[in-house]
């Protein structure tokens, strides 16, 4: 019987502390005794450093060496504009400069990406016309005004190749859709109530749409994707060569969507949780008939 085991970014992820909870398996530290078993199933939770075991590692979901291209923001958005073009894609992807002298190729307010692989906002200085651009790695323009969306995606279970080798360098294939993939949840980010944001003790930050600043991804009273944009998105989906994960994407009031991230972490509570433990138990109980 195959059996799962979390390999998380982080052990106190409490994301995957519920995930492990859920299919009730235990987290496994990346340089500690564990050794993995011919019948051990590692779901990786975004983390992009191989272990120290991996050597006598069989069957990975999410192999390291792919999950760093899309935890590093930099290497992310280099490979996406890279590949986008060959999709007629490439407005899809947001405006961004490593050059010291950003104002010169981006508008403001620009956007000061001091670390390449945070998340909730950390490490982004805001700066207008007329302020001093500090030293960082990446800067990128501020998104349209727009609607965000979360588009949860899990390969198609008799499209896994668990022990297959990752790919080196990462590309998309342009010529044929390579991953079999199915998209099985939505959420879009929407503004904390009034008395959300004083229970926490949280100030509604507009310009970095974080959990901290008041934003949270909803599954209730979504505002549709237009049929076109969603596939694209799903086209996007199917050349990621990741098992589980999930797209952000900013559409503006014109219909032009942009790809924020993706995640291999996501969030997870309620519905989300529930959904995600339900596609892993189907995997399992795919891989055990």
């Amino acid at each position: 019987m195959i059996l799962p085991k979390i390999f998380p970014y982080k052990m106190g992820s409490k994301s995957a502390t519920a995930l492990a909870k859920s299919l009730q398996c235990l987290k496994v530290y990346p340089d500690r005794h564990y050794h993995p078993r011919n019948n051990h199933l590692i779901i990786n939770w975004g983390n992009s450093i191989e272990p120290k075991w991996y050597e006598n590692t069989k069957d990975f979901l999410n192999h390291p060496t792919h999950v760093k291209v899309f935890t590093n923001k930099l290497l992310f958005l280099r490979s996406m504009l890279a590949k986008f073009r060959n999709f007629g894609l490439k407005d899809a992807i947001m405006d961004f400069t490593v050059s010291p002298t950003p104002q010169h190729f981006l508008k403001y307010p620009i956007y000061c990406r001091t670390l390449l692989a945070s998340h909730s906002g950390k490490g982004i200085i805001i700066v207008n016309e007329g302020d001093n651009i500090p030293p960082a790695q990446l800067y990128t323009e501020k998104l349209p005004i727009g609607e965000e969306y979360r588009l949860h995606f899990f390969r198609d279970y008799d499209n896994m190749v668990l022990s297959e080798k990752p790919e080196t360098n990462y590309s998309f294939h342009a010529d044929s859709l390579k991953y079999s993939n199915h998209l099985f949840h939505t959420q879009q980010k929407k503004k904390m109530t009034t008395e959300k944001l004083a229970e926490l003790g949280f100030t509604f930050n507009e310009n970095v749409k974080s959990y901290e600043n008041g934003w949270v991804f909803a599954i209730n009273d979504i505002v549709p994707i237009k049929n076109v944009i969603l596939q694209e998105i799903k086209m996007l989906a199917r050349n990621i060569p990741l098992d589980f994960f999930a797209i952000d994407v900013n559409i503006d009031k014109n219909g032009n969507w942009q790809v924020i991230e993706i995640n291999t972490a996501p969030g997870l509570e309620g519905t989300t949780l529930e959904k995600y433990t339900q596609e892993f138990n189907n995997l399992l109980n795919y891989l055990n008939s």
